[in-house]
């Protein structure tokens, strides 16, 4: 076989050495990588088809949250699970919308599915105040 050949298999073969792990593992540090510096940040996963209305009650609870706090640094990240499906098992989310709370990219507190936003807001206020 000539080199010509074998660096043109090059690209396919490097393809299939990459097992789905990495490519999992990427794919999560990936949606993991706009969190610069320290403080809280959050990941919010969002479903259309089940989730709804219910989203607003926690884009509502954030908002007062920013409002009541807005020396807190608190960034959020919205992700549709259509297009992320990889991070709803990776942080064990059955139930949508859900938010994931993260301290230097750790997870720290996960919300899923119907709440109100005083439940939401209630949930999230400790941990922004100790930030």
């Amino acid at each position: 076989m000539s080199i010509s050949k074998i660096l043109k298999l090059l690209p396919l073969v490097l393809l299939l050495l990459i097992s789905s792990e990495d490519l999992h593992t990427y794919q999560i540090s990936h949606a993991l990588s706009p969190f610069k510096g320290h403080g809280i940040h959050t990941i919010m996963l969002t479903n259309d088809s089940e989730s709804g209305k219910y989203d607003k009650q926690y884009y509502y609870a954030l908002l007062l949250l920013k409002d009541h706090y807005p020396n807190k640094d608190c960034d959020v990240h919205i992700y549709d699970v259509k297009k992320h499906p990889d991070l709803a098992p990776e942080f064990k989310i059955h139930h949508y919308p859900a938010l994931i709370l993260f301290s230097d990219k750790e997870p720290i507190k996960t919300i899923q599915g119907k709440h109100s936003w005083n439940h939401i807001y209630k949930q999230i206020k400790p941990f922004l105040i100790k930030t």
